[in-house]
């Protein structure tokens, strides 16, 4: 079996890139909107969201709506009628489609906003909605063609009563008088929810080209989160070049952006809660241009292809390619690195990065760049004596999506990336199930081969490692008896007491659904791959457990969203497990051994051999 995560792009980043224009190449979206029992909605309202622009139409007697001249490129959906709740979808377009837009029962989500005093805030607004990780709501741009606005009332009550029921909700609330907060995770139902703002720091500049003011420019304030995503602020300039932000405690990157010129890379800001922010002056360029095509082999456009252009390791600018495959890139510098980033089940028949030197040219013309299909890389897994070893983990080193292989009864394994890496030498380790056997080896991407991996013997890494900075710091629990775990709601299991535990090996890994960060979705599908290879072995159970933030009919759902076949369940109130544990910071995988004693709190990149330790020990 293959495990290999797929790539979510947090699309809400785009507003973080250049705007960039696309050829005059466009296609045509249509649909129906629909109830939940497949009823057409006749006067529906539909949005088109796409760089920073929207339109708008209703649906027709029959439910269907369509666009026409939609440029290549990032696009979000979002339907409303009243009486049921917003629907969606966001997808990235590069030919015509058609799409079933259904409008859910409506819930009502409801907050009370307050500040760091406990004063209650009247007046917040929703900046900007990501609903189920499915699609992008700027609700205060589309509050100008007619999308309904929310205020919170003289009590900091926030009521958005248009939300799909059972669903959950990121947000980005702003007010004049506080720093813009991105609440990353809200159910949609149940009880109220308190939500503080923070007054923030006033941060104010101007955006220059050759010292002159640059009006309506787009300043961006970003920073990295823990899970790698950017949360961000935005405004524009006035006439004269002036911008003003509201920022929290914290280190910036403060990015202008303008259509007529190239941005400078972004500048580093770091805000201090009590102290005035210095005047902050951005620089716009005069632009360079960079313009080629991308291909498939068969000579046929390839449109929609991420292009990349670095000066130094500062990302300067990006585009993508449009229904020709053709691109232009505005940039700061006439010298620099070109990055192609291939789409799903594609590479560059050449390196994926050009180094690009105009000298005292303006413009540069890239000679047509070729995308193959990636390759399927295969091979046999053998032990001392040649005999081929069935069910052998097969797991990637140096890979950003994680990938888990398993070899069949033949001693078999194959598989195709799911996208390019920028490194052509590939990095893997075969592991046996039940023996100290493995074998590191290398694939060459471009040099593709069959592979036999002879299985050699190994001492485990068993000792207990530091924490990590930033994680749970489980080292206290370490050695003593694993403290009791207590669910309220078991899955794909009858409830496991310590009875059942008793004598066998438990890797627990505490999660969230909601989690969509890389590390938390890796960390769910090798639990997948190490619960398959170890299917048959009755003295080893994976659990994975929920925190008691979600419902059990949620939590079930993300089950089968995640693919979890082996035994899961949902936290008893309010976080009985999670507390014992002391787990703050998720994932978190522990091991416990057969004599119910927490043994490893750190498995990164040693569950296999950790387990196996646990279950030859006595």
């Amino acid at each position: 079996m293959l495990y290999i995560r797929n790539r979510f792009v947090f699309f809400v980043l785009s507003a973080l890139i250049s705007l960039f224009s696309l050829s005059a190449v466009a296609v045509e979206i249509s649909g129906v909107l629909l109830s939940a029992d497949e009823t057409p909605l006749q006067d529906g309202k539909v949005w088109l969201w796409q760089s920073e622009k929207a339109l708008n139409v209703l649906s027709d007697e029959t439910g269907h709506f369509q666009f026409k001249n939609v440029p290549v490129g990032d696009t979000n959906l979002i339907a409303y009628k009243e009486g049921h709740a917003v629907g969606g979808i966001h997808q990235f377009v590069v030919e015509d489609f058609s799409v079933k837009i259904y409008l859910p029962p409506a819930e009502t989500l409801q907050l009370r906003v307050i500040n760091n005093t406990f004063e209650e805030l009247p007046g917040v607004r929703v900046k900007s909605l990501l609903v189920g990780d499915s699609f992008f709501l700027p609700v205060e741009e589309l509050g100008k063609l007619d999308f309904p606005q929310v205020r919170s009332d003289e009590k900091g009550l926030l009521t958005l009563p248009w939300l799909p029921r059972k669903s959950f909700v990121k947000m980005v609330l702003t007010h004049y008088q506080y720093a813009d907060s991105a609440i990353s995770y809200l159910p949609v139902g149940g009880e109220r929810q308190n939500i503080v703002l923070y007054p923030g720091v006033k941060v104010v500049g101007r955006v220059l080209h050759d010292n002159k003011p640059v009006s309506n420019a787009r300043v961006t304030a970003f920073q990295r989160s823990l899970n790698m995503q950017r949360d961000f602020a935005t405004t524009f300039t006035d006439p004269e070049g002036c911008f003003s932000l509201r920022l929290a405690e914290g280190s910036y990157a403060l990015r202008a952006q303008h259509t007529d010129f190239a941005a400078a890379p972004p500048q580093n800001l770091k805000v201090l809660q009590d102290q005035e922010a210095p005047p902050v002056t951005l620089q716009l360029h005069a632009p360079h241009y960079i313009r080629g095509e991308i291909r498939f082999v068969d000579e046929s456009p390839s449109p929609g292809v991420c292009v990349q252009y670095y000066m130094g390791e500062q990302l300067q600018e990006e585009a993508c390619t449009d229904g020709k495959g053709k691109f232009e890139l505005k940039v700061a510098g006439a010298k620099g690195m070109l990055l192609v980033v291939p789409p799903s089940g594609f590479m560059t028949q050449a390196l994926p990065r050009i180094p690009v030197d105009m000298g005292t040219e303006t413009a540069a013309e890239i000679k047509p760049l070729y995308l193959s299909e990636l390759p399927l890389i295969s091979g046999t897994i053998i032990d001392q004596e040649g005999e081929p070893v069935p069910n052998v983990l097969v797991s990637s080193q140096n890979q950003e999506t994680p990938i888990w292989v398993l070899t069949d009864e033949k001693g078999a394994f194959q598989f195709r990336l799911a996208y390019a890496p920028e490194e052509s030498k590939l990095y893997f380790r075969a592991e046996h199930p039940l023996r100290f056997l493995r074998r590191d080896f290398k694939v060459h991407l471009r040099h593709l081969e069959p592979i036999t991996v002879r299985l050699k013997p190994f001492e485990p890494d068993s000792k207990v490692r530091k924490p990590i900075p930033g994680r749970n710091n489980l080292t206290a629990l370490i050695g003593e008896d694993a403290p009791e775990i207590r669910c309220s709601d078991w899955f794909n299991t009858p409830p496991l007491d310590a009875e059942a535990l008793k004598g066998k090996v438990v890797v627990i890994t505490f999660w969230g659904g909601f989690d969509d960060s890389a590390l938390g979705c890796a960390r769910i599908e090798e639990m997948r791959a190490h619960a398959d290879l170890l299917r048959e072995v009755d003295d080893v159970i994976f659990l994975a457990v929920h925190d008691a933030g979600n419902d059990a009919d949620e939590v079930e759902n993300y089950i089968h969203q995640r693919h979890i076949t082996f035994p899961a369940a949902r936290d008893a109130d309010p976080f009985f497990s999670f507390v014992n544990y002391g787990v703050n910071f998720i994932p978190q995988t522990v091991l416990i051994d057969r004599q119910g004693k927490l043994r490893y709190a750190e498995t990164e990149g040693r569950l296999l051999e950790l387990i196996k330790v646990l279950r030859r020990a006595r």
